[in-house]
């Protein structure tokens, strides 16, 4: 479980890196209107909200001690 963990945390850092290029390229393009980019950039700071709280979900997945967990204590 661990390493399909460490694939899926590797895989989500690449995209929230690739969403912060494609924000940062519409921040940067002067040729565009405020509401066109407003338009473009809603959907990917969605996503990038649900993606870091999916990683920091899994990272505390990933941490957790579930060795002794049959006694009923957390």
């Amino acid at each position: 479980m661990i390493k399909e963990c460490m694939k899926i945390i590797n895989d989500i850092e690449t995209y929230l890196k690739e969403i912060e290029k494609n924000v940062m390229a519409l921040v940067g393009d002067q040729n565009m209107d405020l509401t066109t980019k407003n338009q473009r950039m809603h959907p990917l700071v969605d996503q990038k909200k649900i993606l870091e709280k999916t990683l920091n979900e899994l990272k505390l997945l990933e941490q957790k001690d579930y060795r002794g967990l049959c006694s009923g204590k957390a």
